[in-house]
C-alpha cells in the first residue's frame, strides 16, 4: 500500500444537479411519468406500479418525474416519496437510499400523479443489532449550511433508524457486552448491557472544550472491562461496576487485562515505551516495550503474548510481538488494532490503485488486515479518524468508515448498513452478532 497524494471526487454532486433527456431518451419515456436516476443520468429508469426494484445496501438513486420537454424534477421540492420500513430505505434531500437488506413499499406523489413499487435490497450479511452514534458538530441545532446533513447530537441509530435515545461512548467487546454512557454535568454515566452502573463507574470528561468524549483516545473495552486512560491515570471498570483505579510513570497508550486480573499499561516514558504490569493486589512491576516509538494501540492475547502497533512516519507503521517487530504497514493511514483470540486484525485507509496523469489519487480503499493478511474492503472510501471498529464473540469482525456520502458498515468483507450523510464526529461502532 503506497502513499499518494488525495484527490477526494464526490458522487453525490451528479444527483444533485438536474438534467434533461435527449431526443431518444424522452421517445422512451413519453407514456412514463416516474423514473429512477442511478449510475448514469443519461439513461433512467422507468418506474411502473407494482413493480420490484433491487438495490444494493449504500446505493442511493433520484426518483424524479418527467413532463415531457421540460426535463425530469427531483421529487423533494415539488412531490413526496413515502417508504413503509425506514430501516431498509430512507428518503431525505430528495434521494432514496439503502440503508440495510430487507423489503419496503415505495409511493411516489408528485401532483394528482402517484406510483406504487416495491424495493428489495438484498439481505447482508448481519442478522444481528447495529448500533451507532457520532457527536453532532452542530450539537444538534442546524446551521444556514445544515442542509444534506442529518443533524444529531449523541443519539443512538439502530439497524440504521435514528432513535429517540440519548447516548455516547458506545462500544461493543468481543464478549458481547454492549457500554453506554449519558453525559451529565462534564461526566459519563456508563452502563453495560442495559445496567446503569453509578456514580463510583462515572468518568470525566478529559477535554471539556471538546463538547464530546474521544473514544478513539481514551477508551478501550474488552473481555467485560471498559479501560480508561488520561495522563498518567487510570480507571478499569467491570460490567457489574467495580472499579480499579491508579497511576503509573508516563503517559498511558493503552491498556488490557490478562485472564489472571494483571492490568497491562503502555505507557510513554522518558522517550522510551513501557509496560507497567499491576496485580490484583496492587503489586506493580514493569519493562521496556520495545521500541522507541509512540504506540498508538496495544494488547494481549489469549496466551499472553504483548502487541503493539507503533508509528514510524504519517502513513508507516509497525506491529510488534513482546518487543519484536512482525510486520509494517506502509501506506496506511488511521490504522486501528483489535485482538481476539489469537488473531490480531488491523484496520486502516490506503490509497487504492496508481495516481492519474496530474499525480492525484481518485479513489482510497479501506482494508481489514489479519495476521499480514490484507484484504480490500471497499473503495471510494476515506475520512480522517473516522474508523471504528470491534469483533464480536464468534470473532466477525466490524468496521465502520466513512465518506462524503456517510457512513458504511462492514461484517468482515461484506457491506452490512450504510448511514448517509452523518453531520458529525467521533463516530461509535457496537455490534451484537
Amino acid at each position: 500500500m503506497k502513499r499518494l497524494s488525495l484527490f477526494l471526487v464526490c458522487a453525490i454532486a451528479a444527483f444533485a444537479s438536474f438534467h434533461s433527456c435527449s431526443e431518444a431518451d424522452r421517445g422512451d419515456l413519453d407514456n412514463q411519468s416516474f423514473i429512477l436516476v442511478k449510475d448514469d443520468p443519461e439513461k433512467p429508469i422507468p418506474v411502473l406500479e407494482g413493480q420490484t426494484m433491487e438495490m444494493k445496501i449504500g446505493e442511493m438513486v433520484l426518483p424524479a418525474y418527467y413532463v415531457g420537454g421540460d426535463g425530469w424534477y427531483g421529487l423533494l421540492p415539488e412531490g413526496k416519496c413515502i417508504i413503509s420500513d425506514p430501516s431498509v430505505l430512507m428518503y431525505y434531500t430528495g434521494i432514496l437510499y439503502a440503508l440495510h437488506g430487507g423489503t419496503s413499499s415505495v409511493t411516489l406523489i408528485y401532483q394528482e400523479h402517484e406510483v406504487h413499487f416495491t424495493v428489495n435490497v438484498p439481505e447482508g450479511p448481519s442478522h444481528g443489532t447495529i448500533w451507532f452514534t457520532a457527536y453532532d458538530y452542530n450539537n444538534g441545532k442546524p446551521t444556514e449550511d445544515w442542509e444534506g446533513l442529518i443533524p444529531f447530537s449523541d443519539l443512538l441509530v439502530v439497524n440504521g433508524v435514528l432513535t429517540d435515545q440519548s447516548a455516547s461512548l458506545i462500544s461493543s467487546d468481543s464478549d458481547d457486552n454492549r457500554w453506554l454512557g449519558v453525559s451529565k454535568g462534564g461526566r459519563i454515566y456508563l452502563s453495560c448491557n442495559g445496567r446503569e452502573l453509578g456514580e463510583n463507574a462515572s468518568i470525566e470528561f478529559p477535554h471539556p472544550e471538546l463538547r464530546y468524549f474521544p473514544k478513539k483516545e481514551f477508551v478501550r473495552t474488552r473481555h467485560g472491562y471498559l479501560f480508561y486512560f488520561y495522563g498518567s491515570q487510570y480507571k478499569v471498570i467491570s460490567s457489574d461496576g467495580t472499579v480499579r483505579e491508579g497511576t503509573v510513570q508516563g503517559s498511558i497508550l493503552d491498556m488490557d487485562m490478562n485472564a489472571q486480573g494483571d492490568i497491562y499499561l503502555w505507557t510513554w516514558y522518558s522517550y522510551l515505551g513501557y509496560v507497567w504490569i499491576v496485580s490484583p493486589d496492587g503489586t506493580t512491576t514493569s519493562h521496556e516495550a520495545g521500541a522507541d516509538h509512540i504506540i498508538i494501540s496495544a494488547g494481549l492475547d489469549v496466551e499472553g503474548n504483548e502487541y503493539f502497533l507503533c508509528r514510524y512516519s504519517e502513513d508507516n507503521f509497525g506491529l510488534y510481538k513482546n518487543g519484536k517487530a512482525i510486520y509494517n504497514l506502509n501506506g496506511a493511514y488511521n490504522p486501528r488494532m483489535i485482538i481476539h483470540g489469537t488473531d490480531v486484525w488491523v484496520a486502516t485507509y490506503s490509497p487504492d490503485g496508481d495516481p492519474d496523469a496530474a499525480g492525484n489519487v481518485t479513489d482510497w480503499g479501506l482494508y481489514l488486515v489479519k495476521n499480514s493478511d490484507v484484504t480490500q474492503l471497499g473503495t471510494g472510501i476515506f475520512a480522517p479518524g473516522e474508523i471504528d471498529f470491534c469483533i464480536t464473540q464468534s470473532g466477525t469482525p466490524y468496521l465502520l468508515a466513512g465518506n462524503a456520502a456517510g457512513y458504511f458498515v462492514y461484517k468482515s468483507t461484506e457491506l452490512a448498513l450504510f448511514i448517509p450523510f452523518v453531520n458529525g464526529t467521533n463516530p461509535q461502532l457496537a455490534v451484537i452478532d
